[in-house]
């Protein structure tokens, strides 16, 4: 959504809280700021890359945020999540939001 509806100033931090809230997992103390979470995600990747010197396949996460289910008094989001953090194999997860 645009920031120019105003449902944009509603939904979007919904939106980057479901997408950001996955990666909390990072701090016991709650990472505050997106950029904090992207900032630990990239230094522990530097980190691990060269306590290992070896190559790594590359991290990702791609995430997709749809409209799921609207009625008068409710609004529903599913967030779809491909992410590969390192190891074996990646996962993909679904996740609902009311």
């Amino acid at each position: 959504m645009k920031e120019e509806f105003p449902a944009a100033k509603v939904f979007n931090p919904i939106m980057e809280n479901m997408v950001f809230s996955k990666m909390s997992y990072l701090d016991e103390e709650k990472t505050k700021s997106k950029e904090e979470i992207v900032e630990r995600v990239i230094n522990d990747y530097k980190a691990f890359k060269l306590e290992f010197q070896m190559p790594l396949p590359e991290l990702y996460a791609n995430n997709r945020i749809h409209h799921y289910l609207s009625s008068n008094h409710l609004v529903s989001f599913l967030l779809e999540s491909d992410v590969y953090s390192g190891g074996a194999h990646g996962s993909h997860m679904k996740n609902f939001s009311i």
